[in-house]
């Protein structure tokens, strides 16, 4: 039998670590051929392909920076000149950064921003010709805090998570009906080592199904909608074990570690800076 997705080209943002990794490995496991990003580490970058070559799977490697200007062209023109087309579009690569009232400063609401909402935009909009000659179909690393603002030390992340999800509608009505666009929002995903049985506890508290996600919970999401949802579009899949389903009031399971206004914000790059996946890791 043949795969579902044999000699379709993805390009996946961020696709070498965690959940962009676990995607490549799904898709790429369907017959798709990968294209994949990665922004700061060229060692760590190539031990993933390599791990991902070793299953069989045809990857390439480009170096992305998100919040570049320009950089989205220049991308998809690459991509495009060495596979000859784009059939998948994955924007998982993003930024999460701690940013207290108070403390916020212009230049990391313009780093977060441009790398979580306005980096996606641009990718898109390079690669929509592109996905118009093939049918293509996109699909955005949304979060949970996209829709429920929470994190009251990470307000911007959320705002930009807030607007992949206004882009993910809208893109889906002006591309419609040649490309499909959607997104999924994953909440928790695994426990950050630091974290003690008590808050461990207080957020399983908040989560229907008892537990946290995994990375492959992303992944089998991602493929459910490109394979086997031909008929949606514009729509964010929430991936949270049923938390989203909580009316909150508060956050009940984070605390931002105290910070004087000396220190500076702390930031965590890489692949999907989703839920607990790169936000506590």
């Amino acid at each position: 039998m043949p795969k579902q997705l044999q000699k379709k080209v993805a390009l996946i943002t961020g696709g070498t670590s965690r959940i962009g990794q676990s995607i490549a490995m799904k898709l790429g496991s369907a017959g798709a051929r990968l294209a994949l990003t990665y922004h700061s580490s060229r060692q760590h970058a190539e031990e993933a392909v390599k791990e991902i070559e070793s299953a069989g799977i045809s990857a390439k490697l480009y170096s992305y920076d998100l919040a570049k200007p320009g950089s989205a062209s220049k991308l998809i023109e690459q991509v495009i000149r060495e596979f000859g087309l784009l059939d998948i579009l994955i924007n998982n690569a993003s930024v999460f950064t701690e940013t207290p009232l108070g403390n916020i400063n212009e230049t990391d609401w313009d780093q977060i921003l441009n790398t979580n909402a306005r980096g996606p935009f641009f990718l898109i909009q390079a690669a929509s010709e592109a996905l118009k000659k093939t049918g293509g179909a996109i699909v955005n690393i949304s979060d949970l805090y996209g829709n429920q603002p929470l994190l009251r030390d990470r307000i911007p992340y959320c705002v930009s998570k807030a607007a992949l999800n206004a882009i993910t509608k809208g893109l889906a009505l002006a591309l419609a009906p040649q490309i499909r666009v959607n997104a999924v929002a994953p909440g928790a995903i695994t426990f950050p080592e630091n974290y003690t049985d008590d808050k461990k506890g207080g957020l399983l508290k908040e989560i229907p199904l008892g537990r946290p996600g995994n990375a492959t919970d992303i992944a089998e999401a991602v493929a459910f909608l490109l394979m086997d949802a031909p008929y949606v579009t514009g729509q964010i899949l929430a991936v949270d074990g049923g938390r989203s389903m909580k009316n909150q009031e508060r956050e009940t399971f984070w605390t931002a570690p105290e910070q004087t206004s000396a220190q500076s914000p702390k930031r965590l790059t890489g692949s999907s800076a989703n839920a607990f996946d790169a936000k506590c890791s």
